[in-house]
Order: structure tokens, then C-alpha cells, then sequence
């Protein structure tokens, strides 16, 4: 979440500089977002809880006002990514458990299901191979629950 840190409503923490710096909770001017954590310099940096107003939330680590290393993304819908962010994107490792209960976990590449990952469907189908652009993409196995069957191979998208 990159922006001009200038547009801040009411701070309380610490301060360096006449910057934000050290622990401290802000609400932002468009009362869209809050945050509760770690000041560097008047960006968000180190660890924190981001808040949006339609109730979802993210919880771990910014770095240069950026959520950047290892978080917890919460969705209103009930969706949730725990794993690795850059630039507040899902990218590298991590979990992403969708609002119908089906889950992945594997590799991202900004928001994106990319190399090997296993996805459990709400029905409980499973697919482990790779993908690519968030299809199946290369060597995969499906197991699907309705029947039994079982499929080793080639996906194309």
C-alpha cells in the first residue's frame, strides 16, 4: 500500500524527527483504513495490523509502507492467505483457504497459484501438480471423491 504519508488523521505513538516512528495507531484521512504497529520514518514498517472499513484485515510484517514478508490476510467474505507478501501481494509460499472452505497451498507469484501446490475443493476433490496463472498447468494427479477416480498427467490450463 503505497502513499503519500503525509494524509494522516489522528495519530498517537511515537514519533522521530517530527516522523511517526516507534509503535503507534493512526486512522488514515479517508477513514478507509487503520493502523495499528510499527512506525519507520512515517512509513508502516515492521509488524502490524492494516484494517479496511468492509471489515477485512491484514496482521504481519510491512516493510516501506508495503505489507512485505509474512502476514495473515483476512477477506470480509471469510477468505484468508497466510503466508508471503511483497509489495501486498501474495507471492512465495503460503495458504489460501477460499469463503467455500476449499484451500491451496503452494506457490504464488503476485496473487497468482504458480509451480507445484496441492487444492482441496469443498467437496474434498484433490489436485497436487503445478500450475501456472492459476490453472493447472504441467504434471498433476487428481483424486476426485464422487467416484473414486483418480487421474496422473499432463494439464494444460
Amino acid at each position: 500500500m503505497s502513499a503519500d504519508y503525509q494524509a494522516y488523521s489522528p495519530y498517537q505513538g511515537g514519533t522521530a524527527d517530527g516522523l511517526r516512528d516507534g509503535r503507534g495507531r493512526c486512522t488514515f484521512a479517508n477513514k478507509f483504513f487503520s493502523y495499528d504497529g510499527e512506525w519507520y520514518k512515517g512509513a508502516m514498517h515492521g509488524n502490524g495490523t492494516l484494517c479496511l472499513a468492509d471489515g477485512s484485515e491484514y496482521t504481519g510484517s510491512f516493510q516501506q509502507g508495503e505489507m512485505t514478508g509474512v502476514g495473515l490476510r483476512r477477506w470480509a467474505s471469510g477468505a484468508t492467505y497466510s503466508g508471503d507478501f511483497v509489495g501486498g501481494e501474495m507471492h512465495g509460499k503460503g495458504t489460501l483457504v477460499a469463503s467455500d472452505g476449499s484451500q491451496y497451498t503452494g506457490s504464488f507469484q503476485q496473487n497468482c497459484r504458480v509451480g507445484p501446490g496441492l487444492h482441496i475443493s469443498a467437496a474434498g476433490d484433490r489436485y497436487e501438480g503445478t500450475w501456472h496463472a492459476n490453472a493447472r498447468d504441467g504434471v498433476g494427479t487428481l483424486c476426485t471423491v464422487a467416484d473414486g477416480s483418480v487421474y496422473r498427467g499432463e494439464w494444460s490450463q
